[in-house]
């Protein structure tokens, strides 16, 4: 029979392993996450890659924070609120003090109180942003006969554009936006990897089948959890 140290090792590099596998996971997942970002969130593929990433990295290490706050900001981009703050409860769970949470919960709060679509957001600025790409470059190619009589046309299409960054910096929809995906991702100084920086207390009894510690999201819970969320609209439509 093998004694409680060689369990206690065993189990310590069974969890280093998934670790390493669950952060391999997370690196791919966010990058399909960023892709999505620059597509403007507009080919579901793109999410559902991310998702099921972020959910193969949970697999392997059931408390990665990075697979938490992924899932939460997608679950938010996706309008699922309550599944956003759930994951975001969770992320809480394993470091408390991490400087991503803060932003994201803030981010869902106002989402829920203005009531805006992340991704319509995201849609209809980059289809206003082309438009006027477009506008501009027909009115480079026109005769000045005709430019003049146009103008009025392009200055009501800056006031429109004008009038929808108002709105996006009064709704403080950051979530659609690049750098709030950087941010989200930003382990550097900012949000400690607490899977490798805090030390825990060699306690068997703490420890699960995966050389994992316990936590919110049990391995038994993981399966419901993952069907829930695949069985979430990817591709919405706007109404």
């Amino acid at each position: 029979m093998r004694d409680i140290q060689t369990i206690q090792a065993d189990m310590k590099a069974s969890r280093e392993q998934n670790l390493a596998l669950a952060k391999e996971c997370t690196l791919v997942a966010q990058g399909f996450l960023l892709e999505a970002q620059r597509q403007g969130f507009a080919d579901p593929k793109q999410l559902k890659q991310a998702a099921h990433y972020f959910l193969k990295a949970l697999e392997r290490h059931h408390r990665h924070l990075d697979a938490y706050l992924g899932l939460a900001f997608l679950s938010a981009l996706l309008n699922q609120y309550d599944k956003a703050k759930q994951l975001l409860e969770q992320a809480k769970a394993i470091n408390p003090d991490d400087k991503r949470i803060g932003p994201l919960e803030h981010e869902v709060a106002r989402l829920i109180e203005i009531g805006v679509d992340p991704r319509a957001e995201a849609r209809a600025m980059m289809a206003r942003l082309k438009q006027k790409r477009e506008a501009a470059k027909a009115e480079r190619e026109m005769p000045l006969s005709k430019v003049g009589s146009l103008r009025s046309h392009y200055e009501d299409e800056d006031a429109l554009l004008e009038r929808l960054k108002k709105r996006r910096e009064q709704s403080d929809v950051a979530i659609s936006g690049i750098e709030s995906v950087r941010l989200l991702f930003d382990t550097s100084d900012q949000a400690a990897d607490c899977d490798d920086d805090q030390d825990y207390e060699d306690d068997a009894d703490n420890l699960d089948e995966t050389g994992d510690y316990a936590l919110p999201l049990q391995p038994e819970d993981l399966s419901e959890f993952s069907a829930e969320f695949e069985m979430i609209d990817f591709d919405g439509e706007d109404d």
